[in-house]
């Protein structure tokens, strides 16, 4: 009977496998869908508002200049650019690099909400725009937060972010209102109410800004909490099921061993069955018997 040997790695079940790292995997195409949607509004949005800003200035003598000047002083336009930005990266399928990690995509929803609740809860009342004003108005407080949220939820990964690397996102809110405070000095145009030191002096100035960080942190704590809890996008899924095999040194080993035994085993039976065969092939000499 021949010995059949010991199966090796390369054809029996793995010992090990490794999962690739579900961060690295691509967007799923939902959430890519969902992505261009976002973008496309909040591209219209933020070419319409800068045409209508365009607009208002050359009524009153300016330039462009004046224009890109005044449209730039708004923490709702520059957080919508950035909107923009990491939903092209989503769109694109990335889920890594600026913009498109996790606690980004993360902090910028955070930004989008504070953009949102802000004007709803406090600057809505002070004015009724009409027209195409109204139009990009709704988009970059409502629409556009609302649909960075749903697609921060649909491209979830289902586990938690970092939650140093979101706080340090409160860098820009902070960087916000130097800059803001140091433009109005220089022109004497402050983009919000809510930061006219002139009108309210300092101590309401910081007080008000210390109100939206603090209101920055529960809603970024938050996002975070809820981070974990989010139904993981159709691309981690699929990095989660797929695996790499991976044989152990163990495994190495003990298949080097046994192909050694097999092989010194099958020579050795191969030698009895020739010895065998040769002697039945030999003629009787005289005197001997076929039977024992």
């Amino acid at each position: 009977m021949r010995s059949t040997g010991t199966a090796c790695p390369r054809d029996r079940a793995p010992m090990t496998s490794r999962a690739p790292d579900p961060r690295s995997a691509p967007t799923g195409g939902r959430a890519r869908g969902l992505a261009l949607v976002a973008l496309l509004a909040g591209v219209f949005a933020l070419g319409l508002q800068f045409a209508l800003t365009l607009a208002t200035v050359h009524r009153q003598g300016f330039g462009a200049e004046r224009a890109l000047w005044i449209y730039l002083g708004y923490f709702t336009i520059l957080t919508n650019a950035l909107g923009a930005l990491s939903l092209a990266r989503l769109a694109a399928g990335h889920r890594d690099g600026l913009f498109a990690r996790d606690e980004d995509v993360t902090a910028i929803a955070a930004s989008l909400l504070i953009v949102g609740l802000v004007y709803n809860l406090v600057l809505r009342q002070t004015w009724h725009p009409t027209g195409w004003a109204e139009v990009t108005d709704e988009l970059l407080h409502v629409a556009m937060p609302l649909l960075y949220l749903a697609t921060w939820w649909v491209a979830g990964r289902g586990q938690a972010v970092s939650r140093s690397r979101l706080l340090a996102w409160m860098a820009y809110p902070i960087a916000y209102l130097a800059y803001a405070l140091g433009r109005a000095a220089l022109d004497g145009r402050y983009p919000y109410p809510f930061l006219d030191v002139a009108t309210l002096g300092w101590l309401r100035v910081l007080g008000n800004a210390a109100l939206i960080g603090l209101a920055f942190l529960g809603i970024g704590a938050a996002l975070a909490w809820l981070a974990a809890r989010r139904p993981p996008a159709a691309g981690a899924q699929r990095a989660r099921r797929s695996a790499v095999i991976v044989p152990t040194s163990a495994d190495s080993t003990s298949c080097g061993v046994s192909r050694q035994v097999s092989a010194s085993a099958s020579s050795y039976q191969r030698r009895i069955e020739g010895n065998a065969s040769m002697r039945s092939t030999q003629p009787l000499a005289s005197g001997e018997s076929d039977s024992p």
